[in-house]
């Protein structure tokens, strides 16, 4: 309701200064809402004093001599887009309705058929109408710079899951995806399916973790908020999302639970080897003794057991070493080294594995010569023992391993692919725990001797993989 102490400034435009008295002197009876009105007589004049003083209403003369009142509006909009804008004319009729209507006007009144009732009845209500308006404008403002300002991205889709509109963020980090299916981002479908049937069960989604495709190739795990809203323009509800990106802070928990492992793992072995090694001494000592009295005696039947008893007493002690090894975090030799000469020789030391089981190799180096700080040796044995866990793990036939490097401005990746039969879901997060393998014969010593490796030339180990396809180790040094 408009207060009664605030009048409503009124611009009359009209070329008839007795037009201007009648219509003014109707306005000052009004009881309900006071008036306060200004008189332009000409277009030139209307401009001037619409720039001046802040009008609420605009009362137009259709004629206005040379210039029309409706190109009086069309100027009066550049102004005051949203304000009343009211037509009066000679004579009514659908033309001058159209006209009106395609000019923008609010209403249009005719001069022989108003009262003082109607006249202000008319200002009124598009008073009352166009500030609620402009509220309503305000506020989409204040909420449309929420939503471009955010750093967080967001967008809108329909109930089909297609996207509507993307904010700044969303567009720096996914790509002008508008009009795009949202399913384009995930890393899987499968991703996108769980999450579209959660949404549509639950009616919203809450920090939902996924894995999102980035428009430079590489990929994100994020977070998704999903909820539904109303449509301010279509007045059907709309999918609102909002996406963490929280790849920084899972590795960071994946580095402390990697670093508390490899600590765990370190007392363990020290534990192991002090328990062990010293009845492992005393048996040595007692087989030596034992081989000096069979001489002695001529207990030639015994020397079978007796190689028995020292060919696993040396395994066990080897176990030991090797576990040890892969604990702890020996000094690294740090120099600078050529990619392609750190590849090649790995390769070189994996020949004999690859002709043996008769395994394709593919190698594709981006830039052989580029120069990284590493230490060559340790890092020959990470790659070496991830190159030979996949020979070991791809078919006899038709087996694959690619070998192929990739950078960009803020790190190098080395990958390593297999056509194995991939890693169960419930196995992956046990790869680089001591003693777990997947395959006959194998310690399950070597993958947590190359992540002890990699962790401590402070880079990073991923894992892609997918049952019946094969695996995929991503080593990715910060540069």
């Amino acid at each position: 309701m408009i207060h009664p102490q605030q009048p409503i400034k009124v611009l009359l435009v009209d070329d008839d200064e007795d037009d201007f008295i009648l219509t003014e002197d109707l306005l000052m009876e009004s009881a309900k809402v006071p008036f306060e009105v200004t008189w332009a007589s000409n277009y030139t004049q209307a401009i001037e004093k619409a720039k001046e003083i802040n009008f609420d209403i605009f009362l137009v003369d259709f004629r206005l001599g040379k210039h029309s009142g409706l190109e009086l509006l069309s100027e009066l909009r550049k102004y005051y887009p949203h304000h009343p804008v009211i037509l009066l004319t000679g004579q009514g009729g659908d033309q001058i309705d159209k006209e009106a209507m395609e000019a923008g006007a609010t209403d249009y009144l005719v001069k022989s058929s108003f009262d003082g009732p109607l006249l202000e009845r008319t200002l009124r209500y598009s008073y009352e109408n166009s500030r609620k308006t402009m509220e309503i404008i305000a506020h989409q403002k204040q909420y449309s710079s929420l939503f471009e300002k955010s750093l967080d991205p967001i967008f809108l889709a329909n109930a089909d899951f297609q996207i509507e509109d993307v904010n700044e963020a969303f567009e720096n980090l996914f790509g002008s995806l508008a009009g795009e299916d949202f399913e384009k981002l995930f890393k899987s479908p499968e991703g996108f399916k769980k999450l579209k049937s959660d949404f549509l069960t639950n009616e919203i989604v809450k920090d939902t973790e996924v894995r999102l495709k980035v428009n430079h190739g590489k990929s994100l795990v994020c977070q998704i908020t999903l909820v539904e809203i109303p449509s301010t323009l279509s007045g059907k509800n709309i999918i609102q999302g909002i996406i963490k990106d929280v790849t920084a802070i899972k590795k960071a928990r994946e580095h402390l639970i990697k670093a508390d492992k490899l600590a765990l793992t370190g007392r363990m072995a020290r534990s192991i080897a002090h328990e062990v090694r010293n009845p492992l001494t005393n048996i040595h000592l007692s087989l030596e003794q034992l081989k000096e009295e069979c001489e002695e005696n001529g207990w030639e039947g015994l020397d079978v057991y007796i190689g028995i008893m020292e060919r696993n007493a040396v395994r066990i002690n080897t176990l030991i070493t090797d576990l040890m090894n892969s604990a702890k975090s020996a000094p690294l030799q740090l120099k600078y080294y050529k990619l392609g000469e750190v590849i090649e020789q790995t390769l070189l030391l994996s020949k004999d594995r690859f002709e043996l089981r008769g395994v394709e190799l593919v190698t594709k180096i981006h830039d052989p010569n580029f120069e990284f700080k590493i230490d060559p040796e340790k890092l020959k044995t990470a790659l070496l023992n991830i190159i030979i866990n996949g020979i070991e793990l791809v078919p006899e036939e038709g087996g694959k391993i690619i070998v192929r490097t990739s950078q960009s401005e803020s790190e190098l990746k080395i990958s390593i692919t297999d056509n194995g039969p991939g890693i169960s879901p419930e196995n992956v997060g046990k790869l680089f725990d001591p003693f777990f393998t997947g395959r006959q014969g194998g310690m399950g010593l070597g993958l947590t001797t190359s992540q002890s490796i990699i962790t401590a030339h402070n880079a990073d180990v991923e894992v892609e993989t997918e049952l019946g396809k094969g695996t995929t180790f991503h080593i990715i040094f910060p540069l």
